[in-house]
């Protein structure tokens, strides 16, 4: 897979010759190019090619090149407009590349910058997650990570969502207890308590996790019957490079186990990037 570094390395030439390797080699060998320009998408109309130049080392702006790889001639070579797309973004350049069928895909993107993908392969990540509140807010940090341009592979979401709602209409108790307000959780014919709101309790199943459990002992005095929406629990091991959010982590950071990567409850996007990066092999 090639991916340019940045799109400075990437330069666009228009030109009126066939893009075929003996043309290519032909009117590229000898040129000047600029010092930083690595790669070049060789433009003749609707017709698109990608090469990698190997040019003399100098001091000066332009340099003599003296080699040319190619990466791909037009029939393996899609170019795609889409202002909606930053570039420097490599998993949101990987995701609208994924599109097209082309071994090479050129992107057009926001400011009008230009990179592109070769031999695309994606890295797995599966975000599992709990609902109520909306939308699932893991996801949502995912995303933006993925905006910060710090996420250097090309990633495919496997985002698995779990409802604590329908997970709640399986207690016998008329009462539920949740673990707080804020995520509006409620379940019809129920009634549904939280323990954000230290309510009196007097036959309830709480929907929750271990840490709930504890607190509602300390509450009303006694153990009432668990409903587990531990995400940790419910992801168990995986081969996928599993992200969860998880309560007893108090500050900021993550912490790692195994293929999983866990994150605080009131994760920020900074904690989402480092563990993204974790799972995916990449350097801090």
């Amino acid at each position: 897979m090639i991916i340019p570094e940045h799109c400075r390395d990437v330069s666009v030439w228009d030109v009126d010759f066939k893009l075929d390797a003996k043309e290519i080699n032909k009117k590229l060998k000898g040129k000047r190019a600029y010092r930083r320009t690595k790669y070049v998408v060789l433009k003749n109309k609707r017709q698109f090619a990608v090469v990698e130049l190997r040019k003399k080392e100098t001091k000066a702006l332009f340099s003599k090149i003296l080699s040319i790889k190619i990466i791909s001639l037009p029939k393996n070579t899609a170019f795609i407009e889409d202002p909606g797309v930053d570039v420097l973004s490599i998993p949101l350049l990987a995701r609208r590349a994924s599109r097209s069928r082309k071994d090479t895909v050129v992107v057009k993107g926001l400011f009008e910058h230009v990179s592109f993908i070769h031999k695309l392969r994606f890295k797995d990540i599966r975000v599992v997650d709990v609902v109520p509140p909306f939308p699932a807010k893991l996801t949502s940090l995912v995303e933006m990570a993925l905006k910060t341009e710090e996420v250097k592979t090309p990633v495919r979401i496997k985002e698995e969502i779990v409802d604590m709602r329908m997970l709640a209409k399986k207690a016998k108790t008329k009462e539920i207890l949740f673990g707080c307000e804020a995520g509006g959780a409620k379940v019809p014919k129920k009634k549904c308590l939280y323990i954000d709101k230290n309510p009196k309790i007097a036959d309830a199943t709480i929907v929750g996790c271990d840490l709930s459990r504890r607190v509602a002992k300390d509450l009303c005095g006694k153990e009432l019957p668990l409903i587990d929406i531990c995400p940790k629990n419910i992801a168990k091991k995986s081969g996928v490079p599993t992200l969860i959010k998880c309560c007893e982590l108090q500050t900021g950071g993550f912490d790692k186990e195994g293929k999983m990567a866990m994150v605080p409850w009131g994760a920020k996007v900074g904690d989402v990037v480092g563990a993204m990066k974790y799972l995916l092999g990449e350097k801090k």
